[in-house]
């Protein structure tokens, strides 16, 4: 192989390891980016599903309170909006589920909310009932809110918790996500290194022991006795000037043995 075509090779090898570590550091950051970003995502949207289910049940839970003490009935369309968009909430959270035991208070929730819902599509006979027994359907129902709420909360709780992680996780990734880029650092440093070596062993210091040698054959005669272990230009090269050096030295004694003849005649 030449010499050309052996630099080519080194600096191809280099610059091939430097892409395919570019291209890896930069598929990784995005996949590991996309992959947190939608958890952190999802656990924000779930937290404020819950929330907005809490928010309703509170207040349902005020309104409540005032029609088992006789206040005015607030109209049961109202209840029946909240509580449409409290099943739209619960499905969503469903949806977006993203931590394996927050099913478990999925799960719970959906019973609980059966049973919310129960007891509040009984608000119109409630309302007729007296005031003992409103007061007896509102214990009921308060046992179902605090369950409903608890629930809810335990779900804000797992996905804040997950939040925090996803958050420290992604920070965590971050020397993940370089590390391609340390490792192609590192590998293109070693190449160099490595290709320096080379450059100097078969290319510099050949050619400087030849210039060194022929200087030592001009100036003192000595004999031409460098040997290049390569299979290319430089060993060529080597080949030429040893022959040359051959013929002149043959020349020389030629011209030496031509002179002593025409000395003796």
């Amino acid at each position: 192989m030449g010499i050309r075509k052996k630099i080519l090779l080194g600096f191809v090898a280099i610059g091939f390891i430097l892409l395919l570590s570019g291209v890896v550091a930069i598929f990784e950051m995005t996949r590991l980016t996309d992959l947190i970003s939608g958890l952190l995502t999802n656990n924000i949207k779930t937290i404020s599903a819950a929330n907005t289910m809490e928010q309703i049940a509170i207040k349902h839970n005020g309104r409540i309170y005032d029609i088992t003490q006789d206040e005015s009935y607030i109209q049961q369309a109202k209840f029946s909006q909240d509580i449409t968009l409290l099943r739209e909430r619960l499905d969503f959270i469903t949806n977006n589920v993203t931590i394996e035991e927050e099913m478990t208070f999925v799960d719970k929730l959906y019973i609980e909310f059966d049973v919310y819902k129960a007891l509040l599509d009984n608000l119109p006979a409630v309302i007729e009932m007296p005031r003992e027994q409103r007061i007896a359907w509102y214990l009921t129902y308060q046992k179902a809110f605090t369950s409903l709420i608890e629930t809810t909360s335990e779900i804000t709780k797992l996905n804040q918790d997950a939040l925090s992680d996803n958050a420290i996780k992604l920070e965590g990734n971050y020397y993940r996500m370089i590390m391609p880029a340390i490792i192609a650092i590192i590998a293109g440093v070693f190449m160099i290194l490595f290709f320096n070596y080379f450059i100097n062993s078969y290319l510099i210091n050949p050619v400087i022991q030849i210039k060194d040698n022929i200087r030592s054959v001009l100036s003192s005669r000595a004999p031409y006795t460098i040997k290049v272990k390569t299979n290319d230009e430089i060993n060529e090269l080597n080949e030429n000037i040893k022959d040359l050096v051959s013929q002149l030295k043959k020349r020389e004694k030629e011209c030496s043995s031509i002179q002593n003849e025409n000395r003796e005649a």
